[in-house]
């Protein structure tokens, strides 16, 4: 399977708990035993010690609840392609990228890798079937998409459908082509037309 996702807010982290168990569900097969022979573990996480985001490490902690044990980290400052192609997922947590940094990410996945982002910065929107920016929404709900369908499978199901409150500063995009996971709420019962969780329709990235 590949696969792309994109998280689009910046919340407490209780909601990156509920939005990550999204992700897992799609990546379940990488929880398999990892071959004792292979150095390289199946998941690279990247963070940015010293970016504006203190969640980045955390993710680490999340992916070890789930069952994902075996994975690297890196920080960003020293991160390569070949630490990209070493790896099956890549999991890019929430910060800002210089110019360089979106070429690589973007040449990573427009050559088949899989990649998977937390608020995304805009220089890499394109890669998950974004479009057009539309400002930020601070705080609001989101409601996971149960029967949405992606890389022919259903990520949310078995999930809660009804509305979550978050608490941050959310990115709204318009959809170019990718596939709505989660919906961004404007209140517990408004929807706006915004995802809060999308995945591009290659399948790579999300």
């Amino acid at each position: 399977m590949n696969s792309q996702i994109h998280i689009t807010y910046s919340a407490r982290v209780r909601m990156i708990v509920v939005l990550l168990l999204v992700v897992v569900a799609l990546f379940a097969p990488l929880s398999a035993p990892v071959d004792a022979q292979s150095p390289v573990a199946p998941i690279l996480l990247v963070v940015n010690d010293g970016g504006s985001s203190p969640f980045g490490r955390y993710l680490g902690e999340i992916l070890r609840a789930e069952g994902l044990n075996s994975f690297d980290v890196v920080n960003l400052s020293a991160l390569t392609a070949g630490d990209l192609s070493a790896h099956t997922l890549t999991v890019l947590a929430e910060t800002t990228l210089t110019a360089p940094q979106a070429t690589l990410f973007t040449n990573h996945v427009n050559g088949g890798g899989r990649l998977l982002a937390m608020r995304p910065d805009a220089q890499i929107a394109g890669l998950f079937g974004l479009g057009s920016a539309a400002g930020t929404q601070t705080d609001g709900y989101l409601q996971i998409l149960t029967a949405a369908t992606w890389d022919s499978q259903q990520p949310g199901s078995g999930l809660s459908g009804s509305t979550l409150q978050i608490h941050g500063t959310t990115s709204r995009y318009s959809l170019a082509g990718g596939v709505m996971l989660a919906q961004l709420f404007s209140n517990a019962t408004t929807a706006t037309s915004y995802p809060a969780v999308a995945g591009a329709a290659s399948g790579r990235a999300a």
